[in-house]
């Protein structure tokens, strides 16, 4: 325990930052063709693992199993404590989604950075082929690389509609006329627009790498796929084409989402936590 009898407690909402550079290293190495567009990774100066302004902390809490797994080996303790995902306990989100209709594409939706740190290359050349007159893709989120442009001329045939700025009211309702929800992301701390879309009632395809188990929506409501798999997404697409599967797994996706913590039952749970650290030290 620190000097004086205090603690230092780190809260990260980010993985390590050794973890989030190794990866983004692997993926810049193996899918040369889109580095450009991985985003913004994490400088030694921005590195959530740092201790040479703040000291050694005494513990670390974690927003999920993924980020505090990346701290594993640390001196510190290290305490998963996943975020609020109950966003219909403090928001008026859309009670319903829209069926799929026979013979209508599969509207597949992200929402969020438009980057190759996403995964978003993953899904597109996922629904390029066999799947590009059953699955149309909805992206919702800034550009800053000019990624969609180049998605577009790279796999021709696929049905790429892009919306850049939308209020998160209007967002909620583009999500509620969509069918599924992608977050095949390469490395996050925890999605937090995969807990909106799952309180909306969108099923989802995810990777272990944002929280999604944290929440309780694996295996009713996610199919998880490892980051960097086109033919594991295609296998997740496949899945969710049959209406009656998608349905029940959005139905299991609202009903998780409102059952798990609210953001005041997380305030309390991380404040009785630093609590008792205080009274160990």
């Amino acid at each position: 325990m620190r000097e004086h009898g205090l603690i230092l407690a780190h809260y990260t909402p980010l993985p390590k930052a050794s973890t989030v550079q190794t990866i983004l290293k692997a993926e810049r190495e193996s899918n040369a063709r889109w580095a450009r567009h991985l985003g913004v990774g994490f400088t030694p100066d921005e590195r959530t693992d740092s201790s040479e302004t703040a000291g050694v902390p005494d513990c670390i809490i974690a927003n999920s199993a993924f980020t505090a797994r990346s701290f594993s080996g640390s001196s510190a303790q290290v305490i998963n404590v996943p975020l609020a995902a109950n966003y219909a306990e403090r928001f008026n989100l859309p009670t319903s989604t829209e069926r799929r209709r026979p013979g209508e594409k599969l509207r597949v939706a992200f929402s969020g950075q438009i980057n190759q740190r996403k995964g978003i290359s993953y899904l597109t050349e996922a629904i390029y082929g066999t799947l590009q007159d059953k699955v149309s893709l909805h992206l919702f989120g800034n550009d800053a690389t000019g990624f969609v442009p180049e998605l577009r001329r790279a796999y021709p045939g696929v049905q790429i509609e892009h919306t850049e700025k939308t209020d998160q009211e209007s967002l909620w309702g583009h999500l509620s006329a969509m069918h599924a929800f992608a977050f095949p992301t390469l490395v996050d701390g925890f999605g937090n627009s995969l807990a909106e879309a799952a309180a909306i009632g969108l099923p989802s395809i995810v990777t272990d790498n944002c929280g999604a188990r944290d929440i309780g929506l694996v295996p009713e409501a996610a199919v998880v796929v490892p980051p960097a798999s086109v033919s594991a997404i295609v296998d997740a697409i496949e899945i969710l084409l049959d209406e009656a599967t998608r349905q029940d797994m959005g139905a299991s996706a609202r009903r998780i989402a409102r059952q798990t913590r609210t953001w005041e039952q997380y305030g309390s749970e991380v404040t009785e936590l630093l609590s008792e650290l205080a009274d160990r030290s």
